[in-house]
């Protein structure tokens, strides 16, 4: 029998979970297939798909290749072509279909923390603010809009052009009306709202840790090398819910596991089987899941 073969790709890639995880599915599905890593640049992506045979089914990507796999697929779906992003490729029939997980990933962690909340998941999202300005904060974005058509939204970005851009993004692709703020302006960080959902480095949020509310509500603090920061300590400090990066990754891993293998299930037995994988491997688990 044909071994199946799938990757995550990208740059850096060292640091990468993603074999350990869809290598935890793969175990529980009971399927035979094998999952690699490869650094692999923008304009490598192109030659590196060329060389791929019938055996691969899919390919996971991060930075910098997320823009880089709309231009090349053959077919894109609407929630990548919304995002402006594709951090999945999918091989159907000789094509490659792009997909973004970090959506249905972002979904799943937020509704995590706002269960940790005790809050009532078909009470609708009434505001939420987006620490960033690139793919993953659109994704974020996205992913709020379609919990909350009506969520007030704020997003905060270190550099002013780049919080006009995505301002201007979220109104002409997804109809969302977006309030920016410069992220150094830390006083106008609406830290306040329902969701706080953080895509930016530890250093870079070191000054919001003051300025935290004295009851927050669910922090998504998606990085999770380190594994904590100023901001993320700060919030559990002040008695808010806080969801950890590791619990989006393993929630879009799932979803890419899905839709590279057909599997139909339900997704639960391969999120457990992925969060035993890392916590089996020495990596802190405490993420509310």
């Amino acid at each position: 029998m044909t071994v199946r073969m799938a990757a995550v790709l990208g740059s850096p890639i060292e640091h990468s979970k993603s074999p350990l995880l869809h290598q935890a599915a793969y175990k529980e599905l009971g399927l035979d297939w094998e999952y690699e890593k490869f650094e692999v640049k923008a304009a490598e992506l192109k030659p590196f798909l060329d060389r791929l045979d019938s055996t691969w089914a899919g390919l996971s990507l991060t930075m910098p290749l997320k823009e880089e796999a709309l231009r090349l697929a053959t077919d894109v779906s609407e929630m990548a072509q919304r995002t402006g992003g594709a951090n999945t490729l999918v091989s159907t029939g000789g094509e490659w279909i792009a997909h973004n997980t970090d959506v249905a990933g972002m979904i799943f962690a937020i509704e995590q923390g706002r269960r940790g909340q005790g809050v009532d998941l078909g009470e609708p999202v009434q505001s939420a603010t987006v620490l960033g300005t690139g793919a993953t904060a659109r994704s974020a974005i996205a992913a709020l809009a379609a919990m909350s058509p009506q969520v007030k939204l704020q997003v905060a970005g270190r550099t002013l052009a780049n919080v006009e851009q995505i301002v201007g993004w979220a109104k002409n692709d997804l109809g969302v009306e977006l309030a920016g703020v410069a992220l150094q302006d830390s006083r106008q960080v609406a830290l306040d709202s329902q969701i706080v959902v953080s895509t930016i480095p530890a250093n870079g949020v070191e000054d919001l840790a003051a300025h935290v509310s004295e009851s927050p509500k669910v922090l998504v603090d998606v990085v999770y090398d380190p594994p904590t920061n100023q901001l993320a300590k700060a919030w559990v400090e002040h008695g808010g819910a806080r969801v950890g990066g590791l619990t989006m990754l393993v929630a879009q891993a799932a979803e890419q596991v899905r839709l590279m293998t057909g599997y139909e299930g339900p997704l639960e037995p391969i999120r457990e089987a992925m969060f035993t994988a890392l916590a089996d491997s020495g990596i802190a688990v405490d993420d509310i899941r």
